[in-house]
């Protein structure tokens, strides 16, 4: 699956007159900005752009632009990009978005299949989408001022965890080196991104997740949410709490399923040092990184649980 080269794409997308922007359900810091940088890249052109989202996150309150986001659209557009996302299969509700007879174009950094071969640039090794978004810019000398850099600096500090994650590399101190050139606060973002301040409700939902925590086999930590225990409180429960067992001594697995609707679970893994995850993930069809993937399941909660757990320890 060869990539397409970044001219190329730049070109192919300069050719669009109305564009959708998708990214995956709940959206995370990488894919927010991924999708604000796109359009704020391809306006500048004179191209229409509307960024949707499944929904909202509480977080981009933080981030300046971010009122344009929209959560449904019943408008036509001739090019569909999706970015930190390379499947249909992913967008959820806003799968009615995706037409594969329009010009397509993806943008990720999961290890995947195309379904097709779209026009991709897609790198499982790299730390963020908004790298790949940083690269495009770069290799078409497209002008990355103060916005568009901060745009680029919350998806990288975000998924490589204030640059404390396995994907930290010397390639991404070196965007994050030319994007403060640009003047963008990394104490701020940091603050608000990584070093969160957390209401109450945040640290009573944490503690459910610490209630419910078991270890089994001495190296795997799990951990369970009901659908009606975070309907209790006002938030999405954060993906970064499946880190909660990650780090106790001699976990090499931690594993967190949060039942998000009655009946619908989101399964996130992670992984210490030397388990790949996405091995386990692709085995219910799921996906992700080496080290943090996702799975999500429809069912009986007790097998999927038994079956996702028993796979995780024939790769132990």
């Amino acid at each position: 699956m060869k990539n397409n080269d970044f001219v190329e794409i730049y070109e192919y997308m300069k050719q669009s007159k109305n564009v959708v922007v998708l990214a995956h359900q709940k959206p995370d810091g990488d894919a927010i900005g991924s999708l604000l940088a796109l359009k704020l890249i391809l306006e500048r052109i004179n191209i229409q752009v509307d960024v949707v989202v499944t929904d909202i996150p509480e977080f981009t309150n933080l981030i300046p632009g971010s009122e344009v986001l929209l959560t449904e659209t019943s408008k036509e557009y001739d090019t569909i990009i999706l970015a930190d996302i390379s499947s249909k299969k992913r967008l959820g509700e806003l799968d009615y978005l995706f037409d594969e007879n329009k010009r397509i174009i993806i943008f990720d950094h999961h290890e995947v299949e195309l379904e097709k071969e779209y026009i991709h640039y897609i790198e499982p090794l790299i730390s963020s989408t908004t790298m790949i978004i940083y690269k495009l810019a770069r290799a078409n000398n497209i002008e990355i001022d103060k916005l568009l850099a901060e745009y680029l600096y919350i998806g990288l500090l975000t998924d490589t965890g204030g640059f404390a994650y396995q994907n930290t590399t010397s390639e991404v101190f070196d965007m994050a080196s030319y994007l403060l050139k640009t003047g963008i606060n990394h104490n701020k973002l940091y603050t608000d991104f990584i070093k969160k301040e957390y209401d109450l409700d945040y640290l009573l939902l944490e503690k459910n997740v610490i209630d419910n925590l078991e270890i089994i086999n001495k190296n795997i930590a799990f951990s369970f949410l009901s659908n009606e225990l975070i309907n209790k409180y006002p938030y999405d429960a954060p993906k970064e709490f499946v880190d909660l067992g990650r780090y106790i001594k001699d976990v090499e697995v931690s594993i967190l399923i949060v039942e998000e609707e009655p009946n619908s679970y989101r399964v996130s893994l992670r992984s210490r040092k030397y388990l790949d995850v996405s091995e386990v993930a692709k085995k219910f069809n799921g996906g992700g990184h080496k080290h943090a993937s996702g799975i999500r399941f429809i069912g009986d909660y007790n097998i999927n649980k038994e079956n996702i757990i028993n796979e995780v320890i024939k790769y132990l």
